[in-house]
């Protein structure tokens, strides 16, 4: 393996541990209560965690946050996959089309439950968090490194 996709392949593992850090996270939207893909982590004396069928919260959110933990998990398999195959010296069995349809499922459903979250949750005062900035970068990143693999195995 050259330098050039050696660099590649250790890029694209930092990418992936940054999309999975970012999706346990439970800080996508921050205000006095932490509001993850899967629920609300609540604090008062103590700290639990609310899922939204808890809150009663609509339907959306439910599938909104799991269609971005699926997308995240989904683009993660793919660069893995995808480095796995660079190492043994396929290269022409990464599914670069898939890992880029992934990234695009991942980001669409995650932008509109940022969106739909505020509304879901009235009163709640919540500002965007670090949590979808990283999961975003990180998703985008490794789309565009596993394009970004040279194709011969040279």
């Amino acid at each position: 393996m050259d330098r050039r996709t050696r660099t590649l392949v250790v890029i694209m593992a930092g990418a992936c541990a940054a999309a999975l850090w970012a999706l346990l996270a439970n800080a996508w939207l921050v205000g006095h209560d932490r509001i993850g893909l899967l629920g609300v982590e609540m604090c008062t004396d103590y700290c639990q965690v609310q899922t939204w069928s808890d809150l009663h919260a609509p339907r959306e959110m439910l599938w909104l946050g799991g269609l971005t933990v699926l997308g995240i998990v989904h683009t993660v398999g793919f660069a893995i996959h995808a480095i796995i195959n660079v190492r043994r010296g396929r290269r022409e069995r990464v599914r670069r089309a898939w890992t880029i349809a992934s990234a695009a499922s991942t980001i669409v459903p995650g932008v509109i439950f940022l969106v739909r979250a505020k509304a879901a949750l009235p009163g709640e005062a919540a500002t965007l968090g670090y949590a979808p900035v990283v999961a975003f970068v990180a998703v985008t990143a490794l789309a565009v490194l596993v394009v970004a693999l040279p194709r011969n195995s040279t």
